[in-house]
């Protein structure tokens, strides 16, 4: 793997997962930029950056400098204007100019870096030993031939020159920088590195001198180091910063080191001050790892420093006597064959890997200016076509869907066309996967890039990522249908055989044109899809139900496939579970539940009364539910019971149990009947059923009329009414006679919320189920005659309180009495 690394600053989900293709094209390191603390090292150090709009917002805040190597992604319309801003050396648009990126990182990368480069050393507490780490770490940049100077920040007492024996050379120490203008930019390094005192290997060494100590401020110091550590990087010397002493350093003095190495005794009191100066290094935006000293008693070892302060320990040394003698007699030397010559050779090359390409307070590049302005000048802003459209006529055909580009003649892409077809496609795909499954298993991206190039000698860059793209679909994805899985907002796929393809998204079922080759290609994957949710679909048992995680986009797809001889042709449905929820402020905002009634659910909640959420499918029963129990108190243990976990509500405390089916044996399987006794030796607050479906709803009615308040689920209704009739249907799968269902039901659920999909998913109704000992009026409270509460309630029925069409009915007051009131 080569030790080249990108840094990703991309938002998007499908445009991440083209530019990790793109980068195991080449071998690349990818590092999440937006994921990283130390961005604005990674700035600086990384090789190249590939950022979207949603990245470029991140630059804005962090008011990270321009660099070069900075290319900007997008799905749609090129964001020139955006691209100019930052000197991005060119906008594209992906997946149809991927070639372009890797062609332009490959190229960027294969530019020499710069090899100067700021380290900081610190010690967590005083003696842990940072100073001779520092000294060291220069040393063994002086002996492989690289420039060095050891820059010590303790500019009033420090005595790194002693550290290294050149506390008697003459040469420039603190005092005569600080008198010469450093804060309007007069420090020159190549004269600061000509005229302090420098080591027999010539490791340079700026120091306080015995005399005159600094005169400038204290508040003032660290700018100071900084720009003289800045002139002496620039000048490509390797500079290491001392900070070991300087207690008055702050976290802006770290902004310009590409890494800070952390020395950490391996004592609590150790263990203690690099809490502190780990932070601090994060704060200052550079990269804090720690070197863990050990000594004759330690009592923390290097996982304990991991745990706590979060830095990766990247070395461990134990003190030698013989190093402490020597810079009593001579200074440091760093004997070759010490255990410790031979840590700091390893930091070395740590210390390497993070300055290479440094580029502080680079200007904006007026080539890289020019260029994007010329491609957005001759490209425009052309209109593209419809995501649903584009999308499968990419995957169909092989070919871009949004600007015209081709490679260069000499390396072509190789598209279904050009291997002969779809047919052919198929066929290179099983010699791919077979090349896969001959080697050691392994179907990362990397690896089907490598197969991708033996199976194709010579293809091009836009080829190579052309086939990894949809080999990776195939191997980990939903193949041929993946793109409208990737589509914003699409709920389901249908597929009814090669011919038929539908999706449905917020318009509605809308049809799109098939990927598939043939209904032989709809049955490979949906097998491949059913194995993936462990399960068999042959002649034998010609349906599946599972879901499987997905790799690109995060979440989980819930498939259900069918083959012939129960259909006359292979179907595939399959449903997109998002990986969070909707909370109800944004119901309230997308117009599915009204303000008012929003507020009404929330005291819903609050009073624990049991409910359940009714509608179709497609309705939003899940939606609403995750949103429910957002509002539970973050105080409360939730469980949730699902077939498949499709509930992902927005609290801190959330347990989920699903269902298994049984394996090929026919043994294994777990029902919701099964999983909801278990809920009740797990110390609910609250138990959820995703779904009442079966047997399992004598187990709820149980749990809930014997303590367990709040639980709620979603079931199937076409409206409130028919909800009694529906739980006695259910309840006879568990031998349960009407009669007992329906007292039952009475007993435990209080509230119906009834959602419904018309023009869009709205709430519709909300009613109340009257207990079995409520009076059906109320009392003025003295004692007169009852008033009837509302007119013509059946013993087993659902009193409607609002409704979408016609607000609040006459036996609103109910609602409160049940909600506000705590009527069970």
């Amino acid at each position: 793997m080569s030790s080249k690394e990108i840094v990703s600053l991309v938002a998007d989900p499908h445009l991440l997962s083209e530019v990790e293709q793109c980068a195991a094209v080449l071998g690349f390191s990818l590092i999440d930029g937006l994921m990283d603390a130390a961005l604005a090292s990674r700035w600086r150090s990384a090789d190249a950056v590939v950022a979207d709009c949603g990245g470029l917002d991140e630059v804005s805040l962090l008011s990270l400098p321009p660099r070069r190597g900075m290319f900007v992604v997008c799905a749609g319309t090129p964001p020139w204007e955006r691209g100019v801003q930052v000197g991005a050396e060119d906008v594209m648009v992906l997946p149809a100019r991927s070639g372009d990126l890797v062609e332009a990182l490959s190229t960027r990368c294969s530019r020499g870096a710069v090899s100067g480069g700021c380290i900081a050393v610190v010690s967590a507490v005083g003696g842990a030993g940072g100073s001779t780490v520092a000294a060291g770490l220069a040393l063994s940049w002086a002996r492989s031939g690289r420039g060095s100077v050891v820059v010590d920040a303790n500019c009033v007492s420090g005595a790194d020159d002693v550290l290294l024996g050149v506390e008697s050379e003459p040469g420039m120490r603190w005092g005569d920088v600080s008198v010469r203008g450093w804060e309007n930019g007069g420090v020159d390094g190549r004269a600061v590195a000509a005229n302090i005192p420098a080591t027999p290997e010539g490791v340079g060494v700026l120091s306080v001198g015995r005399g005159t100590p600094t005169a400038v401020e204290w508040n003032q110091r660290g700018a100071l180091v900084q720009r003289v550590a800045g002139s002496l990087a620039r000048e490509g010397l390797s500079v290491v910063v001392d900070v070991s002493g300087a207690m008055w350093w702050e976290a802006s003095g770290f902004t310009g080191c590409d890494c800070v190495f952390v020395v950490v005794p391996a004592t609590l009191r150790g263990l203690g001050g690099a809490v502190r100066w780990s932070r601090a290094a994060r704060q200052g935006g550079a990269d804090p790892v720690a070197v863990v000293k050990h000594e004759a008693v330690s009592s923390v070892g290097a996982k304990d420093v991991e745990s706590v302060t979060s830095m990766p320990v990247v070395a461990e040394f134990t003190s030698e006597k013989k190093i402490a003698k020597e810079i009593e007699e001579s200074g440091l030397r760093l004997c070759g064959r010490s255990s410790f010559a031979r840590m700091v050779s390893g930091l070395r090359e740590i210390a390497d890997g993070y300055i290479k390409n440094s580029m502080p307070s680079l200007p904006v590049d007026e080539c890289a200016m020019s260029s994007a302005q010329s491609r957005a000048a001759s490209m425009g802003g052309a209109s593209s076509m419809s995501r649903v459209r584009s999308f499968v006529q990419a995957c169909h055909s092989g070919t871009d869907n949004s600007t015209a580009h081709t490679d260069d003649a000499s390396a072509p892409a190789v598209t279904q066309a050009q291997a002969g077809g779809p047919a052919q496609a198929g066929a290179v795909s099983d010699r791919i996967r077979m090349r896969l499954a001959q080697g050691n298993g392994d179907t990362s991206t990397s690896a089907i890039a490598a197969a991708v190039r033996a199976e194709y000698p010579g293809i091009g860059m836009s080829g190579v990522v052309q086939e990894v793209r949809r080999i990776r679909e195939e191997i980990h994805g939903a193949g041929p249908v993946e793109p409208l899985l990737d589509l914003p907002d699409v709920t389901d796929v249908l597929v009814n055989g090669a011919s038929e393809v539908w999706v449905d998204g917020p318009a509605g079922l809308c049809r799109v044109d098939s990927p598939f080759r043939d209904d032989d290609h709809v049955r490979a994957t949906a097998v491949r899809l059913a194995a993936a949710c462990g399960h068999r679909l042959d002649d034998a048992s010609p349906y599946a139900d599972g879901f499987y995680r997905r790799d690109s986009a995060g979440g989980s797809v819930r498939v259900h496939a069918v083959l012939p001889p129960v259909v006359e042709y292979p179907c595939l449905s399959l449903r997109v579970l998002g990986t969070a929820s909707t909370s109800l402020d944004d119901l309230v905002r997308s117009g599915s539940v009204p303000p008012e009634m929003a507020d009404e659910l929330r005291s819903l909640v609050r009073s624990r009364q049991a409910f359940v959420v009714s509608g179709g499918t497609g309705a939003g029963k899940t939606t609403l539910l995750s949103a429910l129990l957002a509002e539970v108190s973050p105080d409360e243990r939730i469980v949730c019971v699902e077939d498949t976990r499709e509930l992902h509500p927005r609290h801190p405390h959330v347990v989920a149990l699903t269902t298994t089916s049984p394996n090929v044996e026919g043994q294994g399987e777990i029902t919701l009947r099964n999983v909801v006794k278990q809920t009740l030796r797990m110390r609910p607050d609250r138990i959820v059923v995703g779904e009442i479906r079966g047997a399992e709803i004598q187990e709820l009615f149980a749990a809930l009329n014997t303590g367990h308040d709040g639980g709620c689920g979603t079931i199937h209704a076409n409206g409130p009414e028919e909800i009694p009739a529906r739980c006695e249907a259910l309840g006879a799968m568990a031998g349960m006679s009407p009669e007992s269902v329906r007292t039952q039901f009475r007993a435990a659920i209080r509230v119906v919320v009834h959602v419904e999909r018309a023009s869009s998913r709205r709430l519709a109704s909300v009613g109340v189920v009257p207990s079995v000992g409520m009076n059906s009026s109320l009392t003025d409270g003295k004692g007169n005659d009852e008033q009837p509460l509302y007119p013509g309630i059946s013993s087993s029925g659902v009193v409607m309180v609002w409704t979408a069409d016609g607000g609040r009915t006459d036996a609103w007051p109910l609602w409160e009495r049940v909600v506000r009131g705590g009527a069970r």
